[in-house]
């Protein structure tokens, strides 16, 4: 596991994979039975972690780094 891995909690983890699917923070917190509120906080402490400016450039850096590889969902 690299270092980037590592900083990356497993429910920031679920929550961008599902996002990367297309989902809303809606359907994201409804399937992980959390509120979108809860789901956008964990998106943004994922995007200040990957220094990413949205979700979309969270999920490319995420496949860049193989934290989200293709295929695996």
């Amino acid at each position: 596991m690299n270092k980037q891995n590592t900083i990356i909690t497993k429910r920031e983890k679920q929550i961008i994979e599902l996002l990367s699917q297309g989902h809303t923070a809606k359907k994201v917190g409804k399937i992980l039975n959390r509120s979108p509120r809860t789901v956008d906080a964990h998106t943004r402490n994922l995007c200040t972690k990957l220094n990413a400016s949205n979700t979309a450039h969270a999920v490319s850096i995420c496949y860049e780094k193989g934290i989200l590889k293709i295929g695996q969902i």
